[in-house]
């Protein structure tokens, strides 16, 4: 496969097509011979490339070795040679697109949100609230509930929540109680993604 990719980021899966399949696929099934009508075999080549562009893509991240989504890539040319055009050639040629393209495309670690919702007294409403931004978390609001407590809504990193349900215990003296559950990923905040990348290169290089 020969070619340029270009790659960015996308909501959509991860994709490695061909701008104008047809024609290639009509020139590599004229060198094999295929019996496949031009659309079928120009599927056939979308899938394949795609099949091993996302499982390249999947594997291991480029900043911190975490799996890769959003990928979207297009292929504008592409080649047939009868002896190295084979299927190690097709997932050899994903994997070098993957890894020369997706340094140059901006990527960003993300990180797990999750939906906190908090059951405090009302004379602990703030504390819990600061505790929520000390953790880089939003608060989102808060509903009166019943016997003097109040109901404090907020999004928080589920990497900042390990010891949350201590501090709640100590701060409301077993009287509050919360639930979290994960909500969605957004992009790490650029002075986590380092130290995560760092941590990273830290222990890679000592393995």
């Amino acid at each position: 496969i020969g070619g340029i990719p270009e790659i960015f980021g996308s909501d959509s899966p991860a994709l490695f097509a061909p701008s104008n399949p047809e024609a290639m696929a009509e020139a590599i099934a004229a060198a094999l011979d295929d019996p496949q009508t031009t659309a079928q075999r120009a599927t056939s080549l979308r899938e394949r490339i795609s099949a091993h562009f996302s499982q390249a893509a999947m594997v291991e991240g480029v900043l911190a070795g975490y799996p890769t989504v959003g990928i979207k890539a297009t292929l504008y040319d592409g080649s047939y040679h009868p002896v190295d055009s084979s299927e190690m050639s097709f997932k050899t040629a994903a994997s070098l697109a993957y890894k020369n393209g997706i340094p140059n495309a901006s990527p960003t670690l993300l990180e797990p949100i999750g939906s906190l919702k908090a059951h405090v007294p009302d004379n602990h409403m703030g504390d819990v609230m600061g505790e929520v931004n000390k953790r880089r978390g939003r608060v989102l609001g808060m509903s009166p509930a019943e016997n003097g407590t109040q109901i404090v809504e907020a999004e928080v990193p589920m990497s900042e929540m390990s010891d949350f349900s201590t501090f709640i215990r100590q701060i409301t003296q077993g009287r509050g109680s919360f639930e979290f559950t994960f909500e969605r990923y957004e992009d790490c905040p650029a002075n986590v993604a380092q130290k995560v990348i760092e941590k990273t290169k830290a222990e890679a290089a000592e393995d």
